[in-house]
C-alpha cells in the first residue's frame, strides 16, 4: 500500500483527506511545513500532498526545502491548494511541485493523479537504476 503525507493546517481538510483516501493509502497527516520537514524521515511516504497557505513556512517553501535534501528530493509533490491561478500554479511547478490541484478537488481525478505521478516516479528511478548497473 502506497504511503502519502498530507501537509495542511486546517483540519477538516486534513479529515476529508484521511477520510477519501485511506482505504487505498496509508494516510499520515502533519500540520505544518515545519512539522513536514521534522518528521519526513521518519514517515518515508510515497508522495505528499502540500497545501500552500500554511502559517509559518508556506507550502512552495516547504517543497523547496524537501528538495535541497538528498534522500528526500526524489518524493513527488502534489500541491492542493485553494489558491488556483495560474500564477499559483507555475510558482508550485518551479517550486519542485509535480503536479497542482485546486481545492474543493474531485476524489477520483486526485487518487488517479496520486497513483500515476507515484507509478511515475519508480519508473524513472528503476530506469535510473537500470542505467547505471554494469552490463553482465
Amino acid at each position: 500500500m502506497y504511503k502519502i503525507l498530507s501537509v495542511d493546517d486546517e483540519p477538516i481538510n486534513q479529515a476529508i483527506v484521511e477520510e477519501l483516501f485511506s482505504s487505498n493509502f496509508e494516510v499520515s497527516l502533519v500540520s505544518s511545513g515545519e512539522e513536514c520537514l521534522q518528521n519526513i524521515v521518519n514517515i518515508q511516504p510515497d508522495l505528499i500532498l502540500l497545501d500552500v497557505s500554511m502559517q509559518g513556512i508556506d507550502g512552495y517553501d516547504t517543497c523547496r526545502e524537501l528538495k535541497k535534501i538528498e534522500h528526500i528530493r526524489d518524493i513527488p509533490v502534489i500541491f492542493v491548494s485553494a489558491r488556483g491561478t495560474l500564477e499559483d500554479k507555475i510558482k508550485g511547478h518551479e517550486a519542485g511541485g509535480h503536479d497542482y490541484v485546486t481545492k474543493p478537488f474531485n476524489h477520483s481525478e486526485l487518487e488517479v493523479k496520486i497513483k500515476q505521478t507515484i507509478k511515475a516516479v519508480q519508473q524513472e528511478k528503476a530506469e535510473a537504476e537500470a542505467e547505471n548497473k554494469p552490463a553482465l
